[in-house]
């Protein structure tokens, strides 16, 4: 019998250079101005901001040359958003998760960022092409290895326009993060000259470069609970000889296998209907869906209701 609490974490892993790790949260019931607020009812202002059902992440990162990259932010339609990864343009968005934020509970929100991964081609998700911000293509590490600035928005679902937007003061403005390779800060470009070391209400985030590098990152689990389809989204930064995909019931049971094998780097999503290796229905209860290589295991819960 597979038992999950015997599985064990392996930590052993290196690479050539290190990566640069970025972790944003966003409270959204902090945000002082309703018209930006995640999931805001106008009518309900004096009791603060009802959470979002989802909060997607739009970010661009700026790595040409610190002058541009720092001389030119500004409050809206910023020229420093080079590399672009996010849904937003007039009218609707798929609905693909790109950007997807991991949701804590209490209308907090967080998602991590692998620069090096997340806005070159390992990723698969950099926009290519003109924005109102100027050219956004994929950031060639070779040719520009450092990070200067990092600005991002937020959308709460399908709609991408600018009355989505979520800024972190009254203006309803863009974040930007400097100094990604020095001591990072917070810039806010609605002050002249621009305030650093800004802290913007709802907002918090860590910087950090590692040279372990996380085989699977940025996974999501959606949606949880669930009661029929449960999607699994995550990166994975190396390619793998032997990765193991598996769902075990609350007592370490098995009861789905996706995948036992070798498996390539880049996006993946899986898909639980509910059913385990037999194509039975499972019960209502909980779960949990482990990824496991050589070198490190990630595991999350399934709540599965009726």
């Amino acid at each position: 019998m597979n038992k999950f609490f015997t599985l064990i974490l392996a930590c052993a892993a290196s690479v050539a250079s290190a990566s640069h790790h970025v972790t944003i949260t966003v409270d959204t019931k902090a945000f002082p101005n309703i018209d930006c607020a995640a999931g805001a009812d106008v009518g309900a202002a004096s009791l603060g901001v009802l959470p979002p059902e989802k909060l997607y992440l739009h970010s661009g990162l700026c790595t040409s040359d610190p002058t541009v990259c720092f001389d030119n932010i500004t409050v809206l339609n910023s020229s420093v958003w080079e590399h672009v990864v996010g849904n937003w343009q007039a009218g609707a968005c798929p609905d693909d998760n790109v950007g997807l934020m991991q949701h804590q509970g209490n209308g907090i929100w967080k998602i991590e960022l692998i620069l090096e991964n997340y806005f070159t081609a390992l990723s698969g998700q950099v926009y290519l092409g003109s924005t109102s911000s100027g050219e956004s293509d994929l950031w060639d590490t070779i040719a520009e290895p450092n990070p200067y600035t990092l600005g991002y928005v937020f959308r709460t679902g399908s709609n991408c326009t600018k009355g989505s937007d979520l800024g972190p003061n009254n203006a309803c403005m863009d974040y930007f993060i400097g100094f990604l390779n020095a001591t990072p800060g917070y810039i806010n470009p609605g002050t002249d000259p621009m305030t650093l070391n800004y802290n913007p209400p709802g907002a918090s985030f860590s910087v950090g470069l590692k040279d372990e590098p996380n085989i699977v990152y940025n996974h999501v689990v959606y949606p949880n609970p669930s009661n029929e389809i449960t999607n699994i989204k995550f990166f994975l930064t190396e390619s793998q000889k032997s990765f193991s995909m598996k769902i075990f019931d609350a007592t370490g049971t098995l009861v789905k296998t996706f995948n036992e094998g070798s498996m390539a780097a880049g996006d993946k999503k899986m898909i639980w209907d509910r059913t385990n290796n037999t194509g039975e229905k499972v019960a209502a209860g909980v779960y949990y869906f482990t990824m496991q290589s050589k070198n490190s295991i990630v595991s999350d819960k399934i709540v599965v209701i009726d």
